[in-house]
């Protein structure tokens, strides 16, 4: 039970030197981004076919399907946090030809030759690069229309075969829209259940959170008006929760740490990865959930 969470750094100089931007009508176009996603989205693809082959030929003793597969990003396999942050970012590089060549030192990192065990598997295909773009695109696109529609005070938009007021599909989606798209280039840590940290949290630590508005405030400033679901924790599905600045993280981390709950030990040590992710790269950190999805095959 509970839902599918997960534990983001926030690429924040991107969400607001080129995503909102775009959103509000200043920036033209954002077609370098959507490439760059369509790559990410491939290399992701066939990094998360490796883990899940990995789960299925004997792994080795180390190996954590709810971390290494369910968890982490891509299929990363290190064991620091430096280790971590230079698996992910080996992924992000990569193009999509390049990713075997990693995911095998991954199987090697676990055990000297057990990449010779592993096939990659999966199921499905992905959709063709101009498919992939549109999809990638089209709910940025959407809020772009909403923020268009305000400013001519036209009181509908179109999304496919239905019809929204403007104001409220933005102030709903925007946040999670934004932190969707922006986790193609900095991707986060999936969970699930009720091992978010606003909730796991109680005191100073859990009072370091802030309201996500703070993710799209120059639109929520063009927009006064529009009713903000504003939120500094989780309390429903498709959301956005807290966020934290960088100087709180090391405090909130810290926190996390000191939690001695056993059945949630690997929920916190996802946890902790992520935040010292941030940490790692001086980074916003954001709770949310159906970001990711294991049931639905939507991974990271």
């Amino acid at each position: 039970m509970g839902y599918d969470t997960s534990f983001h750094p926030v690429d924040h100089g991107r969400i607001t030197e080129r995503i909102l931007p775009y959103v509000l009508g200043a920036a033209d176009e954002i077609d370098d981004l959507v490439e760059q996603a369509v790559r990410i989205e491939q290399v992701r693809f066939r990094a998360n076919a490796w883990g899940l082959g990995a789960m299925r030929s004997s792994p080795p003793e180390g190996f954590e399907p709810h971390l290494h597969v369910w968890g982490r990003p891509f299929f990363v396999t290190g064991k620091t946090p430096q280790e971590i942050a230079t698996g992910i970012d080996a992924y992000l590089e990569a193009k999509p030809a390049e990713v075997d060549g990693i995911a095998l030192e991954m199987c090697d990192a676990l055990e000297p030759g057990f990449s010779t065990r592993v096939t990659p598997r999966g199921t499905g295909t992905l959709p063709p690069p101009h498919e992939l773009a549109q999809g990638l695109r089209s709910r940025l696109d959407l809020m772009r229309s909403c923020c268009e529609a305000l400013r001519a005070r036209r009181t509908a938009v179109h999304y496919g075969d239905k019809t929204f007021e403007p104001g409220s599909l933005l102030g709903r989606e925007l946040m999670k829209i934004v932190l969707e798209f922006a986790a193609h280039f900095r991707p986060g840590w999936m969970s699930r259940g009720f091992t978010w940290p606003t909730t796991l949290l109680s005191g100073d630590a859990c009072r370091l959170f802030i309201a996500n508005m703070a993710l799209v405030m120059p639109v929520m400033k063009a927009f006064p008006d529009v009713p903000w679901a504003a939120a500094d924790t989780i309390h429903e599905n498709y959301m956005v929760g807290g966020c934290l600045s960088p100087k709180d993280i090391p405090r909130v981390r810290a926190a996390v740490q000191a939690l001695q709950t056993p059945e949630l030990k690997l929920d916190l040590q996802k946890l902790d990865e992520a935040l010292a992710d941030a940490e790692h790269r001086h980074l916003p950190f954001a709770e949310a959930t159906e970001i990711y999805s294991g049931v639905s095959g939507n991974m990271n």
